[in-house]
């Protein structure tokens, strides 16, 4: 649900209160200057594609990509993927001659783990540093990961500005009460995104097919393993009306090309017949009928027969 309704750029204001704090920018940085990134990237597994929200903030004098996973279970080769996704994130603008890498976006990736199985800690913050000292090498990768594993286990009373806001996003996330979910969503966006996205929370919570998935799973494992068969299943469905259409729109073309060549041989046959009659008409031999149309004797013998 999260994914579906943040794929849409009509909603993405929703997340810049987050977003600004995530990044420790000002609100008004973040406002209306955050964009769904056009998915143009090769997918490393196509499964995972309907589980991501790649977002583009646009800054002073950059720019930044942001990707945003929702893991309902993060394993090791799943922290491996995630990695490597984000490494083809920010990668994928480098043009070939900028022998300066320049050009290049900072990339973080935001990791909600609904079961964690690699962090300890509720919120974390990893970049390129040194094992001996702590330095930072480089910012151009940032990796955030949110346990929600952990959220109910810490005192929220000593939480950082942003780790209340962190916590606060995660209990919208989960929460199943609408009064509450109406209260923290406040707090999260602004009030007229709150009572949008709570309008589309009750559609979505209305609909057959996200009741089904809800109810009829004993495990985030199974209900997973079901989404990529329905996925897999609607994409078939789409590959299957398309290729008709494609299948039928060649056909149509294909036939009135041999209808347009039909029709063309059978004009000229007609005209070749006329021709043949004037010439029958004039009392012409059919000798010379034979050389000047290629027709043999017998042929225009038949012709000279047709009424």
């Amino acid at each position: 649900m999260f994914t579906y309704i943040f794929n849409q750029q009509r909603n993405i204001p929703k997340l810049e209160k987050f977003i600004s704090v995530i990044l420790d920018i000002t609100y008004s940085e973040v406002h209306n200057n955050l964009k769904v990134m056009p998915r143009n990237l090769k997918k490393l597994n196509p499964d995972d594609a309907y589980k991501e929200v790649d977002l583009l903030l646009k800054l002073e004098n950059k720019l930044l990509k942001i990707n945003i996973e929702i893991n309902s279970i993060l394993n090791i080769n799943r922290l491996r993927r995630n990695i490597v996704y984000v490494c083809t994130i920010t990668s994928s603008n480098y043009k070939k001659g900028d022998k300066n890498y320049s050009n290049i976006y900072n990339s973080i990736q935001i990791n909600f783990n609904i079961i964690d199985k690699i962090t300890e800690e509720f919120y974390g913050e990893y970049t390129l540093r040194s094992v001996k000292t702590n330095k930072e090498l480089n910012n151009i990768i940032r990796v955030d990961m949110i346990n929600l594993e952990k959220m109910n286990k810490v005192c929220y009373n000593k939480f950082t500005e942003k780790e209340q806001m962190i916590y606060n996003f995660c209990k919208l996330l989960q929460t199943t009460d609408e009064k509450e979910f109406k209260k923290i969503s406040e707090v999260v966006m602004e009030k007229e995104e709150s009572k949008d996205l709570l309008r589309q929370v009750e559609d979505l919570s209305n609909d057959d097919e996200y009741i089904y998935m809800d109810s009829t799973y004993s495990s985030l494992e199974e209900q997973e393993e079901d989404y990529k068969k329905m996925y897999k299943e609607e994409g078939l469905a789409e590959g299957l009306a398309e290729g008709r259409a494609q299948g039928r729109a060649e056909g149509i073309a294909q036939g009135r090309a041999q209808g347009r060549v039909e029709g063309l041989a059978e004009g000229i046959e007609q005209r070749n017949i006329d021709i043949v009659k004037n010439m029958l008409s004039l009392n012409l031999d059919y000798d010379i009928i034979s050389k000047s149309t290629g027709l043999t004797k017998e042929e225009i013998i038949k012709i000279n027969e047709i009424k």
